[in-house]
């Protein structure tokens, strides 16, 4: 289970990331650097293997909506504006379908190939949690910067896994991929990832 110096050591490499970036971002007027990056290089390109958009997908518009704050803060609260939404992808090594799908009340299930790989119940049945969110659109572009992430306390069950955190990075930068993480420990109490290569959102 994630401590809280290891999830704090998270967030602040997350807020040195994010230095780095804002300090680096091209103050941009044409297509280049923009949400919805270009076109080449995307799932779409490759194969039309990127789903159709529905009203459950996350977009910039969904992104728009969420409170902004242009730091790095600690909350759990996030969940509830991506509530009802689901964000889709690849997993970068074997290519496979990914999913991650976001309920009420902090669900969270983890999607390989359509079917579910891992889940986090209900908030009511978390011991407690740590979070971290920021939602900052860079003034005068439609340039944004979303991380968000949460590490709840789940009661271990015997031979069951559990997820110990799940990350979000999204960024309207071409050269940066949008993510999703989560991390969780096995059966056997190891510690695992799943990565999922996010589509353009």
């Amino acid at each position: 289970m994630k401590n809280r110096s290891e999830f704090a050591r998270d967030a602040v490499s997350r807020i040195a990331l994010v230095s780095f970036l804002v300090v680096s971002m091209p103050a941009c007027d044409g297509d280049e650097g923009m949400v919805g990056k270009p076109s080449g290089g995307n799932a779409s390109d490759a194969g039309g293997t990127t789903p159709p958009a529905s009203s459950d997908g996350v977009d910039e518009a969904t992104l728009a909506r969420c409170p902004q704050s242009s730091t790095l803060i600690e909350t759990t609260e996030w969940m509830s504006c991506l509530a009802g939404k689901r964000i889709s992808g690849v997993e970068p090594f074997n290519n496979a379908p990914c999913e991650l799908r976001i309920g009420s009340d902090g669900v969270f299930e983890y999607l390989r190939g359509g079917a579910v790989a891992i889940a986090v119940p209900e908030r009511s049945r978390w011991r407690s949690a740590t979070g971290t969110y920021q939602n900052a659109a860079t003034s005068g572009s439609s340039s944004r910067i979303f991380l968000a992430g949460v590490a709840p306390d789940l009661e271990a069950v015997d031979g069951a896994p559990r997820v110990t955190s799940v990350d979000l990075s999204f960024f309207s930068l071409a050269s940066m991929e949008d993510t999703i993480e989560v991390k969780y420990l096995d059966a056997a109490l190891v510690r695992q990832t799943y990565n999922c290569k996010v589509n353009a959102l």
